[in-house]
């Protein structure tokens, strides 16, 4: 499939994403945005490069699309872009600073319900699926089960748990 002429014309349609104007775009364009850019992105990678073999962490600090006018790495379009500028867990790599002009284009509150939408090319992560603003607005905006999940994580006391992921393992998915 990698050397398709799907993919290529693929690749050529992502060399355009240069040309995106993210400065222009609702919060609700912005998840719908980078959701999908985040999910494509993770094909892109798996397509000409396979699995990764070792340090998930280059993967995410590494594989990068140039979009609009700034270059933007999977930890970047996951953290600081649609978790509001955060650190990553167990990431060393601050966000944002206040001068990078990508710091812009994050939302300014993290949405907890990305992780029901990116799919890093594991076994366990969600179906991907094409995701619209209209999408965005009518089941991660305002819905009951938004504001309910919001709520619970406002009065959770919980703990984070690191689990070590084996990419030889789940790569193979």
């Amino acid at each position: 499939m990698a050397k398709s002429q799907t993919f290529e014309k693929y690749c050529e349609l992502a060399i355009q994403l240069q040309h995106v104007e993210l400065e222009i775009m609702s919060r609700e364009e912005k998840l719908s945005f980078f959701i999908n850019i985040y999910n494509t992105l993770v094909i892109h990678r798996h397509m000409k490069m396979g699995s990764p073999k070792n340090m998930w962490q280059s993967f995410f600090n590494y594989v990068s699309y140039l979009i609009g006018k700034a270059v933007f790495t999977l930890q970047d379009i996951e953290n600081r872009i649609l978790r509001g500028n955060r650190k990553g867990v167990a990431q060393l790599i601050r966000p944002f600073s206040k001068g990078d002009p990508r710091l812009q284009i994050a939302l300014p509150d993290a949405e907890p319900l990305i992780h029901f939408a990116l799919n890093c090319g594991a076994k366990g992560c969600p179906p991907i699926k094409t995701y619209t603003a209209k999408w965005i607005l009518n089941h991660m905006g305002n819905s009951p089960k938004k504001k309910e999940l919001d709520a619970l994580l406002q009065a959770a006391s919980y703990t984070l748990v690191n689990l070590p992921y084996d990419w030889s393992t789940n790569g193979k998915d």
